[in-house]
């Protein structure tokens, strides 16, 4: 993946995935594209947000390495939240924090639905949203 954010997935679901090492072979293959989004809220009355979410979201499609078939599409998403300070560098550390937590998190859902769908796959590839 091509970003920083991307780097950290990666990085967070080959611990989740070869917690013993990497694989001397894969069988699978996972492409994903990654999108952030974040937003304010808990709003002061003189109109500073206070508190903000971010949103990363992951859409992923599960491919058979030795014939390039996809098995699985699918995305998760999952919200964060995060403080926002009258500093702008305490709340780049906040969001930063919210970040890492968002990718252990995303990589959690991924782990599950690839261990669902890899336990018992269905006969035809598996298309969800």
């Amino acid at each position: 993946m091509k970003d920083r954010v991307g780097q950290q997935l990666h990085n967070e679901l080959e611990r989740l995935l070869h917690p013993g090492g990497t694989a001397p072979r894969y069988t699978y293959r996972l492409q994903a594209e990654l999108k952030e989004n974040t937003s304010s809220l808990a709003v002061k009355k003189s109109a500073f947000a206070t508190r903000g979410n971010l949103t990363v979201t992951a859409k992923y499609t599960l491919l058979e390495t030795s014939t390039g078939q996809s098995l699985l599409s699918t995305s998760n998403a999952i919200t964060v939240s995060y403080n926002i300070f009258s500093s702008e560098f305490e709340t780049l550390v906040a969001e930063k924090d919210a970040r890492k937590r968002a990718v252990r998190e995303l990589a959690q859902e991924i782990r599950i639905r690839l261990g669902i769908y890899l336990r018992d796959p269905p006969k035809i590839p598996l298309r969800a949203s």
